[in-house]
Protein backbone atom coordinates (compact mmCIF):
# COMPACT_ATOMS: atom_id res chain seq x y z
CA UNK A 1 0.00 0.00 0.00
CA UNK A 2 0.79 3.51 -0.40
CA UNK A 3 -0.34 6.85 1.00
CA UNK A 4 -0.33 10.51 -0.74
CA UNK A 5 -0.39 13.19 1.22
CA UNK A 6 -1.29 16.71 -0.65
CA UNK A 7 -2.72 20.08 0.13
CA UNK A 8 -3.65 18.83 4.14
CA UNK A 9 -5.43 15.90 2.52
CA UNK A 10 -4.09 12.32 3.13
CA UNK A 11 -5.06 9.05 0.85
CA UNK A 12 -3.94 5.67 1.64
CA UNK A 13 -4.66 3.54 -1.64
CA UNK A 14 -5.25 -0.20 -0.81
CA UNK A 15 -4.55 -2.62 -3.59
CA UNK A 16 -8.22 -4.70 -4.45
CA UNK A 17 -6.30 -8.05 -3.28
CA UNK A 18 -5.97 -6.62 0.10
CA UNK A 19 -9.13 -5.00 0.29
CA UNK A 20 -10.36 -7.74 3.04
CA UNK A 21 -8.14 -6.92 5.58
CA UNK A 22 -9.53 -3.19 5.67
CA UNK A 23 -12.45 -3.36 8.42
CA UNK A 24 -14.00 -0.45 9.98
CA UNK A 25 -11.55 -0.51 12.72
CA UNK A 26 -8.42 -0.89 10.64
CA UNK A 27 -5.31 1.12 10.84
CA UNK A 28 -2.19 1.32 8.78
CA UNK A 29 1.42 2.26 9.45
CA UNK A 30 3.61 5.09 7.73
CA UNK A 31 6.98 5.39 9.29
CA UNK A 32 6.90 5.04 13.09
CA UNK A 33 3.28 6.38 13.59
CA UNK A 34 -0.25 4.70 12.98
CA UNK A 35 -3.27 6.36 11.70
CA UNK A 36 -6.80 5.02 11.47
CA UNK A 37 -8.71 4.19 8.06
CA UNK A 38 -11.61 6.78 7.98
CA UNK A 39 -13.24 5.83 4.76
CA UNK A 40 -12.90 3.85 2.04
CA UNK A 41 -14.35 4.17 -1.70
CA UNK A 42 -16.71 1.64 -2.17
CA UNK A 43 -15.61 0.91 -5.91
CA UNK A 44 -11.47 0.39 -7.15
CA UNK A 45 -10.03 2.96 -9.43
CA UNK A 46 -7.25 2.12 -12.18
CA UNK A 47 -4.07 2.43 -10.36
CA UNK A 48 -2.45 4.40 -12.58
CA UNK A 49 -5.12 7.14 -12.84
CA UNK A 50 -4.14 8.12 -9.19
CA UNK A 51 -0.29 7.02 -8.33
CA UNK A 52 2.53 8.40 -9.62
CA UNK A 53 4.81 5.95 -11.04
CA UNK A 54 6.83 6.49 -8.02
CA UNK A 55 4.41 5.49 -5.78
CA UNK A 56 3.19 2.94 -7.87
CA UNK A 57 6.88 1.21 -7.30
CA UNK A 58 6.38 2.17 -3.25
CA UNK A 59 3.00 0.21 -3.44
CA UNK A 60 4.62 -2.66 -5.38
CA UNK A 61 1.53 -1.97 -7.96
CA UNK A 62 1.39 -3.15 -11.51
CA UNK A 63 -0.13 -0.89 -14.03
CA UNK A 64 -2.90 -2.91 -14.64
CA UNK A 65 -4.16 -3.30 -10.73
CA UNK A 66 -6.94 -1.17 -9.67
CA UNK A 67 -7.02 0.05 -5.71
CA UNK A 68 -9.21 1.44 -3.12
CA UNK A 69 -8.86 4.96 -2.21
CA UNK A 70 -9.00 5.56 1.48
CA UNK A 71 -8.87 8.44 3.52
CA UNK A 72 -7.18 9.03 6.41
CA UNK A 73 -6.14 11.35 9.18
CA UNK A 74 -2.41 11.56 8.85
CA UNK A 75 -0.23 15.41 9.01
CA UNK A 76 2.07 14.76 7.05
CA UNK A 77 3.95 16.92 4.65
CA UNK A 78 3.24 16.80 0.83
CA UNK A 79 4.83 13.03 -0.93
CA UNK A 80 4.00 9.84 -1.15
CA UNK A 81 4.81 7.02 1.66
CA UNK A 82 5.15 3.63 2.21
CA UNK A 83 2.42 1.98 3.73
CA UNK A 84 1.69 -0.74 6.01
CA UNK A 85 -1.70 -2.46 6.89
CA UNK A 86 -1.86 -2.99 10.64
CA UNK A 87 -3.39 -6.12 10.83
CA UNK A 88 -3.67 -6.25 14.93
CA UNK A 89 -3.75 -3.56 17.14
CA UNK A 90 -3.68 -3.64 20.50
CA UNK A 91 -4.84 -0.16 22.67
CA UNK A 92 -2.36 0.74 25.11
CA UNK A 93 -5.62 0.67 27.56
CA UNK A 94 -6.44 -2.85 26.99
CA UNK A 95 -3.09 -3.48 28.28
CA UNK A 96 -3.16 -2.34 31.74
CA UNK A 97 -7.16 -4.06 31.66
CA UNK A 98 -5.99 -7.30 30.62
CA UNK A 99 -2.94 -7.16 33.06
CA UNK A 100 -0.76 -7.38 29.64
CA UNK A 101 -1.81 -10.89 28.99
Amino acid sequence: SVTVCEDGKSYCYIAEKDIDKISSDSYIKIEDAVYKINKVSEEPVPVSEEISPYGMHLGSFENNEWVYRAQIDATLKDGVYKTYIVSDCVSPISLLWNGGD
